[in-house]
């Protein structure tokens, strides 16, 4: 990792901050629509989920 770093800093750190952002996306989810989905039933899961990225882009584009 650190040779990595060391041979090419730009893409080191674009990809860094790119895994980052992908991160604190899903945490930020987490914190808002809560910890875990209380879904048992497979479509209801995909539902929830659908749900929980909708409210995320919602959030987003209102800022």
């Amino acid at each position: 990792m650190i040779t990595c770093f060391v041979d090419n800093t730009k893409l080191f750190l674009k990809d860094y901050f790119q895994r980052n952002q992908s991160e604190s996306g899903f945490s930020e989810d987490k914190k808002r629509t809560g910890w875990k989905i209380f879904q048992k039933k497979p479509d209801r899961i995909d539902t929830a989920n659908a749900i929980i990225y909708a409210w995320h882009n919602l959030f987003w584009a209102g800022s």
